[in-house]
């Protein structure tokens, strides 16, 4: 059996220099299709960069996500084996506490509500357990939110 994976994954810098060059406010995303386990790479990939970015800023993160500039974020670019597209449009990016929407243009979005446990405290990961079911989460660091939508299909 064989499993693919595609993905909506989002960031939003709020305060960040790469290069010399302010990011700040900026949103990336990426459309990814992972076909078959995830770490062993060729993911398909497109690039969305936030309308207002610049093409100072979108050198710097793509930079910066494409593994030019080392640290860990190198090693998700490894994964990636194809950018089909890098292009930018109207990106929504929200997080409210563990909550997250991402909207990319008008053709592709997702939101991951938190769920409650049993003693009514939010987590911060939502899995799916059954074949199928959308997994996702958001991650929150200092400057950098990170929103993670996937639909699994195994066949």
């Amino acid at each position: 059996m064989k499993a693919t994976v595609n993905a909506i994954v989002g960031w939003h810098i709020k305060e960040r220099e790469i290069e010399g060059v302010d990011v700040s406010g900026r949103t990336f995303a990426m459309l990814v299709h992972i076909p078959g386990n995830a770490l062993d790479g060729n993911w398909k990939a497109r690039l969305y960069l936030d309308q207002d970015t610049s093409d100072a800023q979108q050198e710097g993160i793509l930079n910066l996500w494409g593994g030019k500039l080392g640290g860990a974020i190198t090693d998700l670019a490894s994964l990636v084996g194809e950018v089909v597209s890098v292009e930018k449009t109207d990106l929504t990016f929200d997080v409210e506490g563990i909550n997250g929407t991402i909207k990319i243009g008008d053709h592709s979005s997702a939101s991951i509500e938190a769920f409650k446990g049993a003693t009514g405290i939010e987590k911060n990961v939502s899995w799916g357990r059954k074949i199928g079911k959308p997994v996702g989460f958001v991650l929150l660091i200092s400057g950098l939110s990170m929103l993670i939508y996937s639909y699994s299909k195994i066949y």
